[in-house]
């Protein structure tokens, strides 16, 4: 449930453009050290690295190769690892530390690792190329625990194409530092990711993944202005409208997650159930393209929620039709060939659909999962949506049964209610339409199109500005 506290701070994020210092920002607000276009001369501002290599050179964790290079296409060494431990050991934990400068260039901050229990991996040769495993293992052992509140889902870790998983005795650990969102693994789609082991960090690379770790923004939560590191699991804050229902205070900025980045455009959906509206206001047949849903998406809410310029970044996007998302059982005598899909159509604004669900880590479910969504152990916690207050007093139907006592767990503030969202898929005639349930399980049968208990979660391609871009 939005409270009122959280409402107030993101409209001070919003309007006044704060940047909310995170567990692990930098521990100053100055950069310690300045850095120029020119800095390093093989790496310009079109680089996909350069605001990352840029953000660790002016918070002291790397520095370049020597004579203005700083080779992001090379290898991490052995001793560079131990630097860069090092270095983020001490801007976590002590960043008033100064270290000494010794002949050996790495010497001092070999031994600040030893003298503060770091674990290093065993190197003969200090100019060995670090491995995707090492890195994974010293990130694990160095980080805080609230560094690894899980981000994507992953439920399976592959350590290649055709191996079976959980075969490293360092599993858990790689686990747990690529469900955070701070190292890499390939996704094929349906929770099984490929982590390879035995790839060679490069420095680029690990600027990218040091970023990650010291980044500014609280809980990963950004303004439209100041979003070029945003990436899938954060939060977009754009456009305004009534949440708290008190319609004294005006409207308040919604918080989108991001469910994809592919370049500078951003898939996202409303974090919050926003309002309650049926699928369709009248008891009839209807697809997603003659819904009264769609309809009140892209010319209410629209112009509703976001001005003029908000709506400039908003992308028409294709919206595929498609069936109900199961093949209903023989006894319930269901004819499937009569329940249309619809044509396809172009949207501003759309819900997501069951395919859309499936295919996004965002909302596969952490636990099993559930054909009809009953309760118990298959919770979808992924895909729970907890209505904002003006929401439900507009009707949206809520409770706090599976949540109580273990909103941690389900990532909702306490107090907080669930409640069931609408997707685009028809039920199990033209005359229903599915629904994500509280329990965050597909209701395939769907719900009469005309019900006016079910929230509505928006959905979007938006493009934010570039590099450099306002």
């Amino acid at each position: 449930m939005l409270k009122k506290p959280l409402a107030l701070l993101i409209t001070i994020l919003v309007l006044a453009s704060v940047c909310i210092s995170g567990v692990f920002a930098a521990s100053e607000s100055k950069p310690r050290y300045e850095f120029f276009e020119s800095t390093f001369g093989d790496i310009s501002p079109d680089d996909d690295c350069y605001r990352f290599v840029r953000n660790v050179y002016e918070n002291g964790l790397m520095n370049g190769k020597g004579h203005g290079i700083f080779d992001p296409a090379g290898n991490v060494t052995a001793a560079e690892l131990i630097t860069v431990a090092a270095r983020l050991h001490a801007s976590l934990f002590d960043p008033a530390y100064s270290f000494e400068k010794t002949d050996v260039w790495y010497e001092s901050y070999r031994k600040y690792c030893k003298e503060n229990g770091i674990f290093i991996p065993e190197y003969e040769d200090l100019s060995s190329p670090v491995t995707m495993r090492e890195l994974a293992a010293v990130l694990s052992a160095l980080l805080p625990d609230e560094a690894f509140s899980e981000k994507v889902f992953i439920f399976r870790l592959f350590f290649s194409e055709d191996e079976t998983y959980d075969d490293d005795e360092l599993y858990d650990d790689i686990l747990k530092v690529c469900q955070s969102g701070i190292l890499d693994t390939h996704d094929h789609g349906d929770g099984r990711h490929v982590f390879q082991l035995f790839e060679k960090v490069k420095r680029g690379y690990l600027a990218k993944v040091l970023s990650r770790i010291i980044t500014p923004h609280a809980q990963g939560t950004y303004t439209i202005s100041d979003c070029s590191d945003i990436e899938a699991g954060d939060y977009l804050v754009l456009g305004l409208y009534e949440q708290d229902n008190d319609l004294s205070d005006g409207t308040e900025p919604i918080e989108w997650l991001v469910l994809e980045r592919n370049g500078n455009n951003l898939l996202v959906i409303s974090r919050y159930g926003l309002d309650c509206v049926p699928y369709n206001n009248i008891e009839t047949s209807v697809t997603w393209e003659t819904c009264s849903l769609r309809r009140w998406l892209n010319e209410q809410f629209i112009n509703t929620a976001f001005s003029s310029a908000e709506r400039s970044i908003i992308s028409k996007t294709y919206v595929r039709a498609e069936k109900n998302a199961i093949h209903f059982p023989s006894y319930d005598q269901i004819d499937e060939e009569l329940i249309e899909p619809g044509n396809d159509t172009v949207d501003m604004i759309f819900i997501p659909s069951w395919n859309d669900i499936m295919t996004n880590n965002r909302f596969i479910s952490r636990k099993a999962d559930s054909n009809y969504g009953v309760g118990g152990p298959s919770l979808m916690t992924s895909r729970a949506c907890v209505p904002t207050l003006y929401a439900e007093a507009r009707g949206v139907a809520s409770n706090d049964f599976y949540v109580k006592g273990n909103e941690a767990g389900w990532g909702v503030d306490p107090g907080s209610t669930i409640c069931s969202w609408w997707i685009r898929n028809p039920g199990d005639s033209n005359f229903t339409a599915e629904a994500i349930g509280n329990v965050g399980a597909v209701h395939y049968y769907g719900y009469p199109v005309n019900l006016d208990t079910i929230a509505v979660r928006p959905a979007m391609w938006v493009t934010i500005p570039g590099e450099g871009q306002n």
